[in-house]
This record gives C-alpha cells, sequence and structure tokens, in this order.
C-alpha cells in the first residue's frame, strides 16, 4: 500500500497528523527530514527532559486530555524547517486511539511550547498555500481564535467552546458527494 504523502511514511503519522500538522503554522520543526515526519515536534532551544520532568508531564496529567503520552526526545531535521540543527521535542504516542483527541492535543502542546519558548517561539510569516496576507497559523486553524488562545494562555475548556460540530455536520451534508 503507497502511503498517503511522503511526510506520512508510518501508519502512526496518520494518526498524529492532526495533532502535529499545525506546527506548520510556526518555526518549530514537525519533523519533516525524519524517519518519524508529523508524529514529532521540536526546536534547537527545548531540553526536552528537564522541561518534561520540572513543567510538562503535571501539565498533561491535569489537561483531562487521554489516550496519548508525550516522550521527550532530540532528533535532527535533515530538511524543511530547523535542517541540520539538533531539535529538543516531544514524540506523540497514542496509547488509546479511541479517547486520544488529536486537534486538542496539538493545540495544548502549541500552547505549553509557546510560553515555554517566549521569544524563540515564532509564528510562520506569509505566503502559505498562495495566501500572501494571512498567518500560516491562522489559515491551518481556519481563524485567528485558536492563535489568541495560544498566546493568552487560556484553558482547555475554553478551547472547546470553538468548536461547533453541528454547524460542521451541517456543512457537510451539503457538499458530500455520496
Amino acid at each position: 500500500m503507497a502511503s498517503p504523502s511522503p511526510n506520512l511514511a508510518r501508519s502512526e503519522s496518520a494518526f498524529t497528523f492532526p495533532a502535529t500538522v499545525i506546527f506548520e503554522g510556526t518555526l518549530l520543526s514537525e519533523g519533516r527530514g525524519t524517519t518519524q515526519s508529523l508524529e514529532i515536534v521540536g526546536h534547537p532551544k527545548i531540553e526536552p527532559y528537564s522541561f518534561y520532568q520540572n513543567h510538562l508531564s503535571n501539565i498533561v496529567k491535569n489537561s483531562k486530555l487521554k489516550g496519548f503520552a508525550l516522550r521527550p526526545i532530540t532528533f535532527l531535521p535533515t530538511f524543511q524547517k530547523q535542517a541540520n540543527k539538533v531539535c529538543g521535542g516531544f514524540q506523540i504516542h497514542i496509547t488509546d486511539k479511541k479517547a486520544f483527541q488529536p486537534w486538542r492535543v496539538g493545540q495544548f502542546m502549541m500552547r505549553e511550547l509557546y510560553h515555554h519558548l517566549g521569544s524563540d517561539f515564532q509564528w510562520k510569516k506569509p505566503p502559505y498555500e498562495y495566501n500572501y496576507t494571512q498567518k500560516p497559523i491562522d489559515i491551518i486553524n481556519g481563524s485567528d481564535k485558536l492563535r489568541h488562545w495560544v498566546a493568552n494562555n487560556d484553558s482547555i475548556e475554553n478551547l472547546n467552546s470553538f468548536e461547533n460540530l453541528e454547524a460542521y455536520k451541517h456543512q457537510l451534508e451539503e457538499i458530500k458527494i455520496y
């Protein structure tokens, strides 16, 4: 079976993709140029082991997000963002596919990494996908609400309020062919 994308070489990547693809809107690596593309996220200024032990592990436990574990790692992207720079970061391990909420986990990770990195965290600048005016992160997420949620260090509960699944299902029914 052929992979759906050169950046989704492993089946695990298809499940973590919704969590990590949002990092395309930043200057953090989403693992392209490694064998675990779109399963890992990192940056040269992250020391993953102490950050996880001293901060992130407790935040994950208190988040009420389930079905995954974060593994501190170092990796070396061979192309794209942070190419040939050792990055510290995290690999997402899915422990329960039914409980795992990848979009929320990705936003959660982005919020934590944004505040941990401070001025070393940067949003990618336009252009992105043929759009020369909007911030790439806003295009990926569909609005600027999530970027502001990250910057304001807002709660997971408030993140949930952005989701309007019923409106999405209604729009989907209008355009489905089959």
